[in-house]
Order: structure tokens, then sequence, then C-alpha cells
């Protein structure tokens, strides 16, 4: 059964979202090393994937990468089903490390102290950790995100 919303599908509008979103995180990323983590706790369990990307000048498209497709799911079910979750990068090493938390149609940068405390807490224990030595907590960049279109809703 395919979700469908004043004509449109909610799964593919989500998935091609996800991509845009992913494309202008990796476009405003520093040139580095860089981890991303996506993460979406559903009613029953929580869903994350991960990508890796190599430093590069050009970021005008997503990476050839065979993980792309799963984090763009990831990202996408959070999107379609409003759930809770975030994305947070990590470049360089010992790196910065910044993030945003899903919100309906995208992303909202979270503020260093946010990224402080979901960086330094035990995803399994929910136990708070030591931060590691020279990581830079900090906001993201400015994404240049486009507003909501008028009345579209997922």
């Amino acid at each position: 059964m395919i979700a469908v919303l004043g004509g449109e599908d909610i799964g593919r509008a989500a998935l091609a979202r996800a991509g845009e979103l992913l494309t202008r995180v990796l476009d405003t990323a520093p040139d580095d090393h860089l981890h991303l983590v996506c993460a979406v706790s559903g009613v029953h369990e929580r869903l994350s994937a991960v990508l890796r990307v190599g430093p590069t000048r050009r970021r005008d498209r997503l990476p050839d990468h065979a993980a792309v497709p799963e984090f763009t799911g990831v990202l996408a079910v959070g999107l379609a089903t409003r759930a809770p979750g975030g994305l947070i990068l990590r470049a360089g090493a010992p790196g910065r490390v910044y993030g945003w938390r899903l919100r309906e149609y995208g992303l909202v940068a979270l503020t260093a102290g946010e990224v402080f405390d979901a960086y330094c807490l035990d995803p399994r224990t929910g136990e708070p950790i030591s931060p590691e030595p020279g990581v830079r907590y900090s906001e993201p960049p400015d994404l240049g995100e486009d507003s909501p279109e008028r009345g579209h809703h997922h």
C-alpha cells in the first residue's frame, strides 16, 4: 500500500527530500574525512545508518557509496513518519562534531550544547561518557534551507 497525501506519494517525496538534505549537508561540510550518523526512533525500534565520506572538493552530487541508499532511507523514514531523530556529522580528527534534529520537512540545527549532550551519551545504556580530547562541539553551518511549501505537509 502506498501512502498518498494530496496526490503525492509520501515515501517517494520523503526519499527525494532525504537525498536533497544529505546533499546540502555534504555541500556545507568541511573538505575532510566525514563520518555521518542518522538515527530515527520508532515505536518499537531504533533505525540508524552510518556514512563515511573521504575528502573531496567535488560535492555537487552524492558520493558513489553503497551506504548512501541505506542512509537516505533512514533519513526518509524519519521525515515521512515524523519520528524523533537526528543527524550527527564528525569532520576530521580529532574532529569537529555538529548535527541536526529531524523536524517535519527537514533538519533543524542543534546548539553546541545539544551536540555535546548527544555525543557524550552511551547509546546502549543512556549513561554519560567522557568527551574525547580535542573534539570541538559546535553548531552546524547554515544549510541554506528553503521554507516548507505552504499547505504542504507529510
